[in-house]
């Protein structure tokens, strides 16, 4: 979760900086690479406040991840859209 923070953060003083892009692969690598830490631990530990329903749970989760993603897909993708008129 440090970690995350940090890369988002450095991010944040990069954009307010006027840093030029090649930059900012760094910090977002930073931040995306240490959700695979974070995400699989706080998977486990809500799972395990629910033993009984884990499975729900987990699908619950699991819906939740791809209706984000695909929420998070549409929103760039219309975007861009709109941006290059095509």
């Amino acid at each position: 979760m440090v970690l995350t923070l940090i890369g988002s953060g450095c991010r944040a003083v990069l954009v307010a900086a006027g840093a030029p892009a090649g930059w900012f692969p760094v910090p977002i690598f930073v931040a995306v690479a240490s959700l695979g830490l974070v995400l699989s631990n706080a998977t486990s530990l809500a799972l395990a406040q629910v033993p009984r329903a884990a499975g729900t749970a987990s699908a619950a989760l699991g819906a939740s991840q791809f209706a984000l993603g695909a929420a998070v897909g549409w929103k760039t993708g219309s975007q861009l859209m709109h941006e290059s008129n095509i």
